[in-house]
């Protein structure tokens, strides 16, 4: 049906352009890329692909494998990055990694046969903490369901949910997006 699920690889299709020349096709992709529409909560590279096609070295092909990595090392490829978002998705990171390290300790600690669930309380509700850019940012997180926490901050509330992958990142979906924390 087309359709893609909130946890898809990014990688979810190719696009190929040709003409007579280089110098056609690529152009040829530039419109083909600017006339791309994703539908749905879903981020794309797509203008910054676009770009790519448009840098001198691009044109004049004289590029090589190493062409993006210099780019990125000379810092001529900026990644914008939002500062809420930075600051949710650690926040989000935190707190599910201290979700995660509270249940395996009370599981461990029912194992042994201890049974005080004082410590569980501890993991529905409680405050995170996070400094970025020389700022201090506090939130209260409450566990909404098994994959669900919302986070309070100056009176505004967002719902994030998580889902950790199997190499250890996680997707993080809030805002109408899916961010992928490593």
């Amino acid at each position: 049906n087309g359709g893609i699920h909130e946890f898809a690889d990014s990688q979810f299709g190719h696009l190929f352009a040709s003409g007579p020349t280089r110098e056609e096709a690529r152009k040829h992709l530039i419109l083909a890329l600017r006339e791309l529409d994703v539908k749905g909560d879903i981020r794309t590279a797509v203008t910054y692909l676009g770009e790519l096609l448009q840098t001198p070295a691009f044109i004049d092909n004289t590029i090589d494998t190493s062409w993006l990595d210099g780019l990125i090392k000379e810092k001529q490829v900026k990644q914008n990055t939002n500062p809420q978002e930075v600051v949710l998705a650690s926040a989000a990171a935190r707190a599910y990694n201290q979700i995660k390290s509270q249940m395996s300790k009370s599981v461990e600690a029912l194992e042994k046969g201890q049974t005080g669930l004082a410590d569980l309380n501890s993991v529905n509700q409680f405050p995170i903490d996070i400094t970025y850019e020389d700022v201090k940012y506090h939130f209260d997180a409450q566990r909404m369901g098994p994959d669900t926490l919302r986070f309070t901050v100056n009176g505004g509330s967002i719902d994030v949910r998580i889902r950790e992958q199997p190499d250890g990142s996680l997707l993080m979906k809030y805002g109408g997006y899916t961010h992928k924390v490593s």
